[in-house]
């Protein structure tokens, strides 16, 4: 979760407050290789999926749902980030 808020946030730095926040989308293999490399991609892929699953109101999202490979936060997942200590985009913007 840490290293989806700060690739969302690093995403969106720059960008208009007013633009559409939902469209960071971000590899999972990438994510895997970067932080959680001790870790085989299927249970990577399995954490993620309860992240999503586990709410009514989930706080990422899959974009490519047969294969796994693309990951995105949703604006809870956002608000999420800055409860964790991590910097939320929203926070970054304003």
């Amino acid at each position: 979760m840490k290293e989806l808020c700060r690739r969302d946030n690093e995403a969106n730095r720059n960008r208009d407050v007013n633009t559409n926040l939902n469209h960071n989308k971000f590899s999972v293999t990438d994510i895997h290789k970067r932080v959680l490399s001790p870790y085989e991609l299927e249970r990577v892929i399995d954490s993620l999926q309860r992240f999503e699953m586990d709410s009514d109101d989930p706080v990422l999202e899959f974009m490519d749902q047969d294969r796994r490979e693309r990951v995105r936060l949703t604006d809870t997942g956002r608000a999420l980030c800055g409860e964790l200590g991590y910097k939320s985009t929203r926070e970054n913007l304003n």
